[in-house]
């Protein structure tokens, strides 16, 4: 059970290598680490200057993480040491997806589009035909993927040689794609939307949130357990169930002392806030009120 792990930073990103070992990217290079499936996280500074978007693994040693000026940075140790690549564009670099320790495509700002074959060492863009900024990518196998985007979301069958756009149900900028397998996956993003497909994309439907903060990105088990992060922390989401935790800060499953001391912390927060109840970006009184209105609950 933990609270926000970094106070007054947003979380950008969230990823998980195992059922234990877990990885969030956030503001001024930071790169936290749990060993214990999130419970507790250690802060790593990278050598990227600014903003880290949003980290992934090939292996249980070797990984990549992307940011803003075009920053890419790399581990082979796990996590602990982070080296600089050179990317060759000075754009924000939003999104990765690693196909094997060697082979990976990133995307970014104006349709950023870069892939590597060498690990890294050396990037090349190519034109991927989506408009405006690209956000996330993730593939489900080599040939089949998605792209989180400023206007809309895409899918390739081609291993990303083309890109078509899907039919949603609702209109944002899609800042997070994550697939728990061929058929499901998720889609969240600015407005606290939030999407869910069982077909592969072909059909979507919204998961109700009680927070209408921008989200940066998700991650959903198998079993329907997820975490959200975005502006003021993370979120516990029940896709199953369609639940959502908010006022567990803790993350233990409940909503109970633990989580008001936590919310008293930030009593008196007027921008940026952590823990925000009503969606506000602050932390005042009504925050309180709307914690006591669910203090004692279960989530789930």
């Amino acid at each position: 059970a933990i609270p926000h792990p970094i106070p007054g930073d947003d979380l950008e990103s969230i990823y998980f290598l195992s059922e234990t070992t877990a990885f969030i990217t956030a503001e001024n290079g930071k790169i936290l680490r749990s060993s214990d499936g999130g419970a507790t996280w250690t802060v790593y500074f990278s050598p990227a200057p600014n903003d880290l978007y949003k980290a992934q693994f090939a292996s249980t040693l070797i990984g990549f993480a992307v940011g803003r000026d075009g920053g890419i940075v790399k581990t082979t140790n796990g996590g602990t040491i982070w080296t600089a690549q050179s990317s060759g564009t000075a754009n924000r670099l939003h999104g990765i997806h690693l196909f094997s320790a060697t082979s990976a495509i990133v995307v970014g700002r104006s349709s950023t589009y870069l892939s590597t074959t060498n690990g890294g060492s050396t990037w090349t863009p190519t034109a991927a035909g989506i408009p405006g900024d690209l956000y996330d990518i993730e593939f489900v196998d080599n040939t089949t993927g998605y792209i989180a985007a400023e206007f809309g979301a895409y899918k390739s069958i081609n291993g990303g040689a083309t890109w078509a756009a899907m039919t949603l149900p609702a209109f944002t900028q899609w800042n997070s794609v994550h697939f728990v397998n061929a058929n499901e996956g998720y889609l969240c993003g600015v407005g606290g939307i939030m999407l869910q497909t069982l077909d592969g994309g072909a059909s979507w439907t919204s998961i109700p949130l009680a927070s209408t903060l921008e989200l940066m990105d998700v991650f959903v088990s198998d079993a329907g357990n997820g975490i959200v992060v975005g502006e003021n922390g993370m979120m516990r989401v029940n896709c199953q169930e369609i639940a959502v935790c908010l006022g567990d800060f803790n993350l233990d499953g409940f909503i109970n002392t633990e989580d008001l001391l936590i919310l008293l912390t930030s009593l008196g927060c007027l921008s940026g806030c952590a823990n925000d109840m009503t969606g506000d970006d602050m932390v005042t009184t009504s925050d309180l009120l709307a914690f006591l209105a669910v203090f004692g609950t279960p989530c789930g």
